[in-house]
């Protein structure tokens, strides 16, 4: 686990830079009531790979509990199941390229079902390097991605609808005015009609649901 979580870099994020860092201002309890009041997941894991705390919102969005994480091996309890290839991915690649300062986003299964994780590993600076920890700053960002998702099926269908409508209007123009075969109005009106319905509450079913 050690060399997935190995990092020269020494930048913390603003999350994490106030709550993290060593100092004689704020005690350790009054931390882990900060910990415990965010929305977000808290991990932090010594040099050796061993889980050493989680926040309760960590153990929420992993669903598992604080029992099963802390003190266990961060790569057996973490990374084991070859269903989050991305996220197994990001934490090799971290040990690769020192530590990535942006945020990375990786999917995550749980018992619940999947999930959209935001990413951001860190250093944080201890008297020696074998007392070193990492902390590890976890987002649930399922509602928003499920979102985009919704709206990017939309859009297509939407976009659908519109080619449909087109295409036809443009065979009955061809086939009536410029073929001048004869043909049933009140059919073709009717299609129109229910066409245009059907268009009508997509655009009411899109709008609702992006706004």
């Amino acid at each position: 686990m050690y060399k997935y979580m190995t990092t020269q870099n020494n930048r913390l994020t603003p999350g994490l830079s106030n709550n993290l860092v060593q100092s004689d201002g704020v005690t350790k309890t009054q931390k882990q009531t900060i910990f415990e009041n965010m929305s977000d997941g808290i991990i932090t894991v010594t040099a050796d790979g061993l889980i050493n705390y989680v926040n309760s919102a960590a153990t929420q969005i992993f669903d598992l509990s604080e029992e099963s994480l802390v003190g266990q091996s961060f790569a057996e309890t973490l990374l084991s199941s070859r269903k989050n290839k991305a996220f197994n991915r990001l934490f090799k690649k971290c040990s690769k390229k020192n530590c990535p300062s942006s945020k990375e986003t990786a999917t995550y299964t749980t018992p619940e079902g999947q999930k959209h994780l935001r990413i951001t590993i860190s250093l944080v600076k201890q008297s020696t390097s074998a007392d070193s920890e990492y902390g590890i700053l976890v987002e649930d960002i399922s509602d928003a991605e499920n979102l985009k998702q919704h709206e990017r099926d939309c859009a297509l269908l939407f976009a659908g609808i519109v080619i449909c409508i087109t295409l036809y209007l443009s065979a009955w123009s061809l086939i009536r005015f410029t073929l001048h075969i004869p043909l049933k109005a009140s059919f073709y009106t009717l299609m129109i009609e229910a066409m245009t319905l059907i268009l009508f509450l997509e655009i009411i079913f899109f709008t609702s649901f992006s706004l």
